[in-house]
């Protein structure tokens, strides 16, 4: 068919060119003659080839038109047609196999020159290409194209033109697909069944579908590659996915001219492994930190609101690809696509103060690190250093002792004197040394999963620091900071406050704190954290888990949280003391967690009056009850409802006009709960998950997700 094609397209040509300058195209000069016989003479090669595929069952594979990954997007789009009553442009910008086409059976093509600077000739250009007024103007009245509105899609790959075509609205940014996402439509267009794959092909086929990074051309080209063949899991590790799909990336990063804010955050990416996956809150700590994110103009906007504008800046550009979402929508990790990790190098600044530790035994800081035979010379070049990243995941002691040694030896050699981050996460138990204290511009202290068991005194001194991130709740000061010290911290995540622990004493001096997380065990501890934490006036998030020697939940006291102005997340582990106290949780909260809290009493009613709650858990045995009533008309804004493991729930009553902007909601290990029939009334309803329920239950659930498409 190609060559057909390509015969047409040649004929065409050779026509015209011999036909310039001629009135009358079709006269008797031979050409016109000449171009009917090509034409019958291709005519007879479709018939050939249309009865060929006949005999031989040769059948096209239908283009895409699946919407995974996609549901937002038509949600918004969808939208923008039905609530314009005037005449519209809306423009939607993404790159080059982002698929947005597919789902447009009616379209048309403009060109746009490279060179073009003049706005209103260029939309003049482009309005000649895609519709001729006085054209229309001619036909009669009453034909059926004549509308009371018209809407017009225009689908850029770059965002200056877009921004031009209606300056009343903002363009429509596609992003890449997530992985999940990513693997849900290779498993749909392959029509795999995921049970009768083996394990290894299973790990192979979503190792080659994530190296797509998220592109859905390059995840149909899996699919036209893989489908019908019988593959090893070798076959699939050798598939050269970057080297047909670099060309789109390329042209964007050629024609996006970043700011050089957004280049120096997108440059920090390569200080990560290849297609490591990089939680949010870990990204935009670390560039603000590193200083990387200037402030706004924009009255009470923070810092890590701008971070996190450039972060949906990128992922517009399709230059990082969303891997996981939260439950609240927003993004949970990203990464940079393997495709880009050479492509970037252009658009990136450089890296040169900045070290990560990938135990590479090429890279030439290998030695510096792990060897034992280093000098004070050969550490001179880190002076100026201000970030240092450690990926050594090794298992055992050994990356802990290295990580001591090194810091210890660059230390003291009056190195890192200008250091603002130093993130050891996942690195086992680094032993940090003393000498810590002499880090004075250090911002950033990242020791999640690093089980590290005594944090050093010398931590008091670090005046600048903003984050200090434990993650594992296990991990205690020596000694007690003074309150003079950490007053700029900002984060504090994971720490232990255990029998001969004096944080409590000093927590509420650290006014500027706005995330907290604390493990507590004695219940005079308790009392005095819940007293210091009601004092934290600019605190938007708070973990407190209260655990017993062997980390089960115990009792956990908690004062008022009403005025709490700031708080918008919170997530409570143990048994409350004062039951009521639901109903004394801020205004402001939109996310609420509640594990082992022992409720008696269904706290819908009390939970229903939080106006801005958009996702709320109850994790084991946090509901001892056997009815929970989502009542008419309220929960406006939630999308996430999730019940795990509530052993006595039978009933989930879902009235009418309840929840009525839900997205999720997911249900495991409720044994006893019947099948909520209110779910009818769940309109915006995407995605229905169960796990661990009764077979019954289960088939019902796949009975709706199958008729409405849900995920």
């Amino acid at each position: 068919m190609r060559c057909i094609s390509l015969d047409a397209e040649d004929s065409i040509t050779i026509y015209i060119n011999s036909a310039k300058g001629r009135e009358n195209h079709l006269d008797n000069t031979g050409h016109g003659s000449k171009l009917c016989m090509e034409i019958k003479r291709i005519k007879h090669a479709i018939n050939l080839l249309n009865r060929s595929t006949k005999v031989y069952h040769i059948a096209l594979r239908q283009k895409s038109r699946s919407s995974i990954g996609f549901e937002e997007d038509t949600h918004e789009l969808v939208s923008r047609l039905t609530n314009n009553e005037d005449i519209s442009v809306d423009s939607i910008v993404g790159m080059q196999g982002i698929a947005i086409v597919n789902h447009f059976p009616f379209r048309a093509w403009v060109s746009v020159p490279q060179e073009s600077n003049d706005v209103n000739t260029l939309l003049e250009d482009v309005g000649n290409q895609v519709l001729k007024i006085s054209e229309l103007q001619e036909e009669p009245d009453g034909k059926d194209f004549w509308i009371n509105k018209m809407n017009k899609f225009l689908k850029e790959k770059n965002r200056t033109v877009a921004s031009h075509a209606n300056q009343d609205d903002t363009p429509y940014q596609l992003r890449l697909r997530t992985k999940e996402e990513s693997w849900r439509l290779f498993i749909q267009r392959a029509q795999f069944p995921p049970d009768n794959l083996s394990p290894s092909h299973t790990e192979a086929l979503k190792e080659v579908v994530e190296r797509c990074g998220g592109l859905p051309q390059a995840i149909e080209y899996l699919v036209n590659k893989f489908s019908g063949k019988d593959v090893t899991a070798l076959d699939l590790r050798r598939v050269p996915i970057n080297d047909h799909f670099q060309n789109g990336w390329s042209k964007t990063l050629e024609n996006e001219d970043l700011s050089e804010d957004l280049k120096k955050c997108f440059s920090y990416f390569r200080l990560f492994p290849s297609n490591y996956e990089i939680p949010t809150s870990r990204l935009i700590a670390l560039w603000v930190a590193q200083g990387l994110v200037k402030q706004s103009d924009v009255e009470k906007e923070t810092l890590e609101d701008v971070a996190e504008k450039y972060l949906s800046e990128l992922i517009g550009l399709n230059m990082i690809q969303v891997v996981q979402k939260k439950i609240n929508g927003k993004v949970k990790t990203c990464r940079l696509p393997n495709a880009l990790l050479e492509l970037c190098l252009s658009k990136c600044v450089s890296t040169d103060r900045q070290l990560a530790d990938h135990f590479n035994k090429n890279d030439a800081s290998f030695a510096h690190i792990h060897g034992n035979n280093t000098t004070s010379a050969d550490l001179q070049r880190y002076k100026k250093h201000v970030s240092f990243l450690s990926f050594d995941t090794r298992e055992g002691t050994k990356p802990g002792e290295d990580i001591e040694n090194f810091l210890r030896k660059a230390i003291s050699s009056g190195c890192f004197k200008v250091l603002k981050v130093l993130d050891l996460e996942r690195v086992f138990r680094p032993q940090l040394p003393n000498t810590i204290g002499n880090l004075i511009e250090l911002k950033y202290l990242g020791l999640r999963w690093t089980y590290l068991e005594m944090i050093p005194s010398s931590i008091g001194n670090l005046r600048k620091l903003q984050t200090q991130d434990v993650k594992i709740y296990r991990s205690k000061f020596a000694h007690q900071p003074s309150s003079s010290s950490l007053k700029n911290l900002q984060t504090l995540w994971g720490v232990f406050v255990g029998e001969d622990s004096h944080l409590k004493d000093g927590l509420e001096k650290w006014t500027n704190l706005r995330k907290l997380g604390l493990a507590l065990q004695l219940p005079s501890q308790q009392q005095r954290v819940a007293k210091c934490v009601v004092k934290l006036n600019n605190l938007e998030r708070l973990s407190l888990r209260s655990i017993d020697e062997m980390s089960k939940p115990q009792v956990l006291y908690l004062e008022s949280l009403s005025g709490m102005e700031n708080l918008t997340s919170l997530y409570l582990f143990g048994k409350l003391e004062i039951p009521s106290i639901i109903s004394e949780f801020p205004q402001s909260l939109s996310d609420l967690t509640l594990s082992a809290s022992g409720l008696k009493n269904d706290p819908m009613p009390a939970l229903d009056k939080l106006p801005n709650l958009k996702s709320l858990c109850f994790y084991s045995g946090s509901y001892e009850r056997r009815e929970m009533v989502c009542s008419r008309g309220r929960f406006t804004k939630l999308l996430v409802l999730k019940l795990w493991k509530l052993e006595m729930l039978e009933e989930l009553q879902v009235e009418e006009e309840a929840m009525q902007n839900l997205r999720e909601l997911d249900i495991r290990s409720c044994k006893e709960l019947k099948f909520p029939t209110g779910l009818k009334h769940l309109k915006n309803l995407r995605e229905l998950n169960s796990w661990g329920m009764p077979e019954e239950f289960t088939t019902r659930i796949e009975e709706i997700r199958g008729k409405f498409g849900m995920s």
